[in-house]
């Protein structure tokens, strides 16, 4: 795990968590907590977070193989965990209490997510979790049992990814545009000259 301040890179952490890092859940939660997820040595999804700024990591593992991307909202964390290699979604773990304990996924329905999850997952503000997938936009509101995919007008979309403001999708309409959502349930596309 490196750290980055507006000036660029400031190196790497001297202390790193045990496992594979593979992404870092965008900014700390609201507590200062950073997440990170990634791959246990033994193969197992796993995740990460500091509250010291990197002094010393908790590392849980996830009885999923795979590799875990983590997203936070609140109290709320949110492990997705894809085949090895970043392949399609195996099963969402959720934590309610900040990480302390993951409820074990749903069974998941069969092609309830066709194709692998392009960058971040959004935790929406009603429970629902949004993920871009396939160049198109899904939701579940069952802790990823089954996705729906979004319809209407809603643009092509490469990946999502959270900032300190909100959440960005890039590659909107397969020609390089991108919207800002501040909390992933409306988005404003981005005129860049």
């Amino acid at each position: 795990v490196a750290a980055w301040g507006p000036a660029g890179h400031r190196g790497v952490l001297a202390e790193q968590p045990a496992m594979a890092v593979c992404g870092v859940a965008g900014p700390p939660a609201g507590d200062g907590t950073w997440w990170v997820g990634g791959v246990a040595p033994n193969g197992r999804a796993a995740v990460a977070r500091t509250g010291n700024g990197g002094r010393s990591w908790t590392t849980r593992e996830l009885p999923l193989v795979g590799t875990a991307r983590v997203a936070v909202l609140g109290t709320r964390v949110y492990a997705a965990v894809l085949e090895p290699g970043g392949g399609t979604l195996r099963g969402v773990f959720v934590s309610a209490d900040r990480g302390a304990t993951f409820a074990a996924p749903p069974a998941r329905a069969a092609g309830a997510l066709a194709a692998p999850p392009a960058g971040a997952p959004v935790p929406l503000l009603d429970g629902r979790l949004l993920v871009a997938a396939g160049q198109a936009w899904w939701t579940s509101g069952d802790g990823g049992a089954t996705f729906s995919q979004g319809g209407g007008t809603l643009p092509v979309v490469g990946r999502l990814a959270r900032t300190r403001a909100g959440f960005v999708a890039y590659g909107l309409f397969a020609a390089g545009y991108a919207a800002f959502s501040p909390d992933g349930l409306t988005w404003h596309k981005l005129n860049l000259h």
